[in-house]
């Protein structure tokens, strides 16, 4: 995954780190609070409680670190930022992700007719 953003996306962290942060103070950046939301459906967790659980291990936590040079904050926390945040930043960012994957061609192994299959 971290090679993956690496190769398509190296300003990805610098673009989550350009979202305004809706907080006054923080003990997380807002990449980290947006990476840690991200995560949770990267790494399938199904609720916020089980990527806690798995956040607590050592090794994760360690590899988490060492691979996305991020802390991984609780979920909960997560949670509450998330909601003062403004949507349109976050959607912004995925429109300029996704135009990124298709000028690149990343896609274009699931054409059709020249049309991309769902």
């Amino acid at each position: 995954m971290s090679k993956m953003i690496n190769h398509h996306f190296p300003d990805f962290y610098q673009r989550l780190r350009e979202i305004i942060d809706p907080r006054h103070y923080g003990q997380y950046g807002i990449d980290e609070i947006i990476f840690g939301g991200i995560s949770m459906f990267l790494f399938k967790c199904g609720s916020r409680n089980a990527c806690d659980n798995l956040m607590d291990e050592k090794k994760f936590h360690k590899n988490f670190t060492r691979l996305f040079g991020l802390r991984l904050p609780k979920m909960d926390t997560v949670a509450e930022v998330l909601k003062t945040l403004d949507e349109r930043a976050l959607e912004h960012l995925k429109a300029d992700l996704v135009k990124v994957l298709l000028s690149k061609r990343v896609f274009d192994k699931w054409r059709y007719k020249g049309a991309l299959m769902d």
